[in-house]
């Protein structure tokens, strides 16, 4: 069983850095929210 999208198998590559992707906005969102409540504290 193999996945694909848009008809390109997906690779151990793309699940890297889908999931370096998804952390890295996690990241992102969360220094946000610390900066605000910092700032409004």
């Amino acid at each position: 069983m193999s996945a694909s999208i848009n008809g390109k198998p997906l690779t151990g590559r793309h699940v890297a850095l889908m999931l370096a992707a998804f952390f890295g906005l996690m990241f992102a969102v969360n220094g946000a929210f610390v900066y605000f409540a910092l700032g409004s504290y």
